[in-house]
C-alpha cells in the first residue's frame, strides 16, 4: 500500500472527512507542475500533467483522461483509474462521483480551483484542506527577463490600449490577471521558474494606462471595483480581495483572446522558433538512423539525452514539455512518461518523439513525428504503412482545411479525424491546441467540445493519431496558422509552419489522393528551402 495514501487516509480522519479532493493543478492554476511540487503526483504517485483524485477511507479514485489511460494503470496501482471520454471533463466526473458518497465534510484546496469550478459545488459541506505535501511555489530557475520589441512587436501600453473598450464599457477601476502566461504575453516579460513554461510568478492589476505588480496582503480602498475572470482565478484569490476591501466583478478576460491572435513580430519569431525545432528533430532522426547502421545499441533514454543536448546547441533556452521518447509498443500511451535506459530501439519497430522548446522570444515550439527506427534500407511492414498513411491523411486534411469565417474547432477537428474514422481508428485527445508562451493555449482549441472559432494568425497544433496496445501509436503534429482565404470570399484557410520531413518509408503513396500527394510533394520539398 502507498505509505502516502495512507498518511492523506490519516489526515482526512483526523479532521473527521467523509473525502478530499487532491487538483493536479497548483496555486496559479498551472498545468504542469513538477512531480516534486504535485500534490496529486505526492498522494496517487502519478506523473502525467492532467488527473485529480478523490479520497476516503475506503475508496482512491483517479480521473485521467484518455491521454493517460495506461500510465496512470502502471503508476496509481493503488486507486481505481477512471478515464473521462473525450468531450467530458474530468472535474464534472469527480463532482458527480462525490454527490453520490453522500453526506458527509470535504477537504477542498480553494487555492487549486477556479472561481468558477468552486461554484459548482454549492450544497457540498467543505473545509479547507490542512496543509499537506510538497510546498506552493515555482522552482526559481533563471531570472526574469524582458523580449525585445522586434519579437513582442506591440508595448505593455499598445495592448492594454488595445482593450479601452474593455474598460469603458464595464465598470470596474481594474482587472486582476491571474493565468502566468497571460501575465508574460501582457508585461513582455519571461522566465523559467515553472517547468517547461516561460512564466513567473505573480499577480497583476491591469489599469487602462498601466500594469501594476500585486503584493501580499493585498489592501484596497473599501469598494473598490476589481474585476477577474472566475475561469482562470482561483477561488482563494476572490476571498483574498474580498477580504483586502474589494468588490470583486466577474468579467471574461479580454487579454486571453487578444494573445491568441498573434501579430507580424510575433508570427515572424514563431516561424524561426520552429524552423530550429525543426531541424533538431530531423538532426535527431539522423542520428539514430546512423547510430543504427553503424551497431550502436540506443535506448530511449540514448534519444532523450540527445535531443536535449540538440536543443541547447540550437540555441534554446529551455523546454516547453518533457520530450516524449516511445519506441514500439509504448507509442501506444499518448503521453508517454519517463524514457527508458532498458528500453533499447530495434530496427524495424517505430519511434515517437514528441517534443517542443523556447528560444530568444519565449513562445513554445510543439512538434511530433513518428518514423522508422534502422537505416535508410529498412523496410515497413504493410501495417505500420496504413496506419501512418491514415495519420498522414487526417494530418493532411487539417494542414489544408478551407472553412468559413466563424468554423469552430470542433468543426475543424471533425473534418481531421474523417480520414482515420473511415478506416476504423480514432484517438482519444483532441486534434489541436493553441500555442503561445505555454505550449498549450486557448483559445483555440480544436476538440469535440470547442466552441472556440478559428480566427486568422492563430497559432495552433494539428496533431491527428492512432495508438494500438501491443502496436505503438503513430502520431504526426505540425504547427499552423490561419490565414485568409484570397480566393474564396468570406473563407479562412490553414497553413503549416513546421516543416521537418516526414519518413518516406512509412507513407503508402497508393493510398494517397492526387490532391494529397500534389500537397505531400511540396511539403516535403520545403524543409531543405528553409534552411
Amino acid at each position: 500500500m502507498n505509505q502516502r495514501l495512507v498518511q492523506f487516509r490519516k489526515l482526512l480522519e483526523q479532521n473527521q472527512l467523509l473525502a478530499g479532493l487532491v487538483r493536479s493543478t497548483d496555486a496559479y492554476l498551472n498545468e504542469y507542475v513538477s512531480a516534486e511540487k504535485s500534490r496529486r503526483a505526492y498522494v496517487t504517485g502519478f506523473t502525467g500533467s492532467a488527473g485529480d483524485a478523490l479520497v476516503s477511507a475506503d475508496r482512491a479514485i483517479l480521473f485521467v483522461d484518455g491521454r493517460y489511460e495506461i500510465q496512470a494503470a502502471q503508476e496509481a496501482i493503488d486507486f481505481e483509474v477512471r478515464v473521462i471520454p473525450l468531450g467530458s471533463s474530468i472535474e464534472s466526473a469527480w463532482q458527480k462521483e462525490l454527490r453520490s458518497w453522500g453526506e458527509g465534510r470535504v477537504g477542498l484546496e480553494t487555492d487549486r480551483m477556479s472561481v468558477t469550478l468552486f461554484d459548482q459545488l454549492k450544497g457540498i459541506d467543505w473545509i479547507e484542506l490542512p496543509d499537506f505535501g510538497p510546498s506552493v511555489g515555482g522552482d526559481s530557475e533563471g531570472e526574469r527577463w524582458s523580449i525585445p520589441e522586434s519579437i513582442f512587436g506591440e508595448s505593455t501600453l499598445q495592448k492594454l490600449k488595445r482593450a479601452e473598450s474593455f474598460f469603458q464599457d464595464n465598470p470596474i477601476d481594474a482587472f486582476l490577471i491571474g493565468p502566468l502566461d497571460e501575465i508574460a504575453w501582457l508585461s513582455n516579460q519571461r522566465a523559467f521558474e515553472f517547468p517547461y513554461q516561460a512564466v513567473f510568478s505573480a499577480r497583476a492589476l491591469a489599469y487602462p494606462d498601466r500594469l501594476d505588480w500585486v503584493s501580499k496582503p493585498m489592501f484596497f480602498r473599501q469598494g473598490t471595483r476589481i474585476g477577474l475572470d472566475p475561469d482562470l482565478t482561483p477561488e482563494s484569490v476572490r476571498r483574498e480581495l474580498e477580504q483586502a476591501g474589494a468588490r470583486v466583478v466577474f468579467l471574461k478576460s479580454p487579454f486571453q483572446a487578444m494573445k491568441s491572435v498573434k501579430n507580424p513580430a510575433e508570427l515572424n519569431h514563431i516561424r524561426s522558433a520552429i524552423a530550429r525545432a525543426d531541424r533538431v528533430v530531423d538532426e535527431t532522426q539522423r542520428w539514430i538512423s546512423e547510430q543504427m547502421e553503424h551497431g550502436a545499441a540506443l535506448s530511449e533514454n540514448d534519444v532523450d539525452q540527445h535531443v536535449r543536448e540538440r536543443y541547447k546547441k540550437s540555441g534554446a533556452t529551455g523546454l516547453s514539455f518533457k520530450p516524449i521518447c516511445a519506441a514500439a509498443k509504448n507509442a501506444a500511451q499518448v503521453h508517454y512518461g519517463v524514457p527508458s535506459q532498458n528500453e533499447k530501439l530495434n530496427a524495424g519497430d517505430l519511434f515517437l518523439l514528441d517534443t517542443g522548446a523556447y528560444y530568444e522570444g519565449g513562445y513554445a515550439t510543439d512538434l511530433t513525428r513518428t518514423f522508422l527506427l534502422g537505416g535508410r534500407s529498412q523496410l515497413a511492414t504493410e501495417l505500420q504503412k496504413k496506419i501512418f498513411t491514415t495519420v498522414l491523411k487526417a494530418a493532411i486534411a487539417g494542414m489544408t482545411a478551407r472553412f468559413p469565417i466563424g468554423t469552430t474547432g470542433a468543426q475543424l477537428d471533425a473534418l481531421v479525424r474523417d480520414p482515420i474514422w473511415r478506416e476504423g481508428y480514432t484517438y482519444p485527445h483532441g486534434t489541436g491546441h493553441g500555442i503561445g508562451v505555454n505550449v498549450h493555449e486557448a483559445p483555440p482549441r480544436i476538440s469535440p467540445a470547442s466552441s472556440f472559432p478559428m480566427e486568422e494568425n492563430q497559432v495552433f497544433s494539428i496533431e491527428p493519431g492512432v495508438y494500438i496496445e501491443g502496436f505503438g501509436g503513430v502520431r504526426i503534429e505540425n504547427l499552423c496558422t490561419v490565414i485568409r482565404d484570397s480566393e474564396r470570399s468570406g473563407f479562412l484557410k490553414v497553413i503549416p509552419l513546421s516543416f521537418c520531413p516526414l519518413d518516406d518509408r512509412l507513407i503508402d503513396t497508393g493510398l494517397l489522393t492526387s490532391s494529397e500527394m500534389t500537397f505531400l510533394t511540396h511539403y516535403q520539398s520545403k524543409f531543405p528551402v528553409l534552411l
